[in-house]
């Protein structure tokens, strides 16, 4: 929040992107990179599966992921995903 409230006051605001988690984009948060310009946000999601994300000790869950995503688009924030596969 000090970030945005500094950018916006001196005026700064430019387009930038960020690499984030989910459970970081709360409605305040989502907020203040909108007000500093943040028009691109990629969050480390790995997975679409809960049971990977558990068993990666991931610490998110696919609620706070959905959460995220809705409240970026309310935000005109562009999201993008980090996402691992497996093969064998």
């Amino acid at each position: 929040m000090p970030f945005a409230e500094h950018i916006a006051r001196e005026g700064l605001v430019t387009p930038f992107l960020c690499q984030t988690r989910a459970d970081l984009m709360t409605e305040e948060n989502v907020d203040a990179l909108r007000r500093a310009g943040c028009a691109e946000a990629w969050l480390g999601v790995e997975s679409g599966s809960q049971a990977i994300l558990d068993a990666m000790d991931k610490g998110i869950t696919l609620d706070q992921v959905q959460g995220a995503v809705a409240r970026l688009r309310a935000a005109n924030i562009r999201i993008g995903f980090f996402l691992q596969s497996a093969t064998r």
